[in-house]
């Protein structure tokens, strides 16, 4: 049995299909517990064995460790060996290493510090009693509870807080503010929430023509699970 024999026998036919595809970008919708996963790792097997595609020049990207640990195992069981070279992870995880590479054009060290969502509540809070002092308990708990959620909105949104309020008034600029004051915060201790991983991969990506140039002669194959 040849390899790409071994490759794509155990699919069906649409898995097979996307598997071998080379017709440029691809749209797999399935359900739930449909092969996916599955996919994706015989695509990167397939690409390696048949196409003769450097498993450096492959990026892909999933959602939890779990599930990165698991498709990183797949992949080498597929090609009988382990592969140190294939950059594969969460969002986040992609997206930190990415930025260590290129963290002084965004201001940062690339020894940056990653804040967890408890550094991140403790870092507003302290900011909010330095700023507004004579604020009672209750109104600094729901000026921290909206800083995270307007924190959490910019996140999926990929915009700055700036980006998002500037312009604005009353508490949408208090909100401006504080987060402009978190932002600052943070850069000068050198640290990055989840939030700002994302946020300043996607900034790069977007706004710098030459980490777009770096990017694509880098990785020729992206797929995302």
């Amino acid at each position: 049995m040849t390899h790409e024999d071994q490759l794509v026998a155990p699919l069906n036919a649409e898995q097979q299909r996307a598997v071998t595809w080379t017709g440029g970008p691809l749209l797999v919708v399935a359900g739930a517990g449909t092969g996916k996963t599955r996919v994706v790792t015989h695509r990167i097997a397939w690409l390696v064995r048949q196409q003769g595609v450097p498993v450096s020049s492959i990026l892909a990207m999933t959602f939890t460790n779990k599930a990165a640990a698991e498709m990183r195992s797949r992949v080498a069981g597929l090609l009988g060996s382990e592969v140190p070279n294939l950059v594969m992870g969460t969002f986040h995880s992609v997206a930190a290493r990415f930025l260590r590479e290129h963290a002084r054009l965004l201001g940062f060290e690339s020894s940056y510090t990653i804040l967890d969502e408890d550094d991140r509540l403790r870092l507003i809070k302290q900011l909010v009693k330095q700023r507004e002092p004579n604020l009672d308990a209750r109104d600094a708990e729901g000026l921290v509870k909206g800083a995270l959620t307007a924190l959490e909105a910019c996140g999926r949104t990929g915009r700055s807080p700036a980006e998002t309020y500037t312009g604005k008034v009353g508490e949408s600029a208090r909100m401006l503010t504080l987060l402009t004051a978190y932002d600052e915060a943070k850069k000068q201790a050198g640290y990055m929430d989840f939030d700002d991983l994302l946020r300043y991969f996607a900034k790069l990506l977007r706004d710098n023509g030459q980490i777009q140039k770096l990017f694509r002669d880098r990785f020729t194959h992206l797929l995302v699970d």
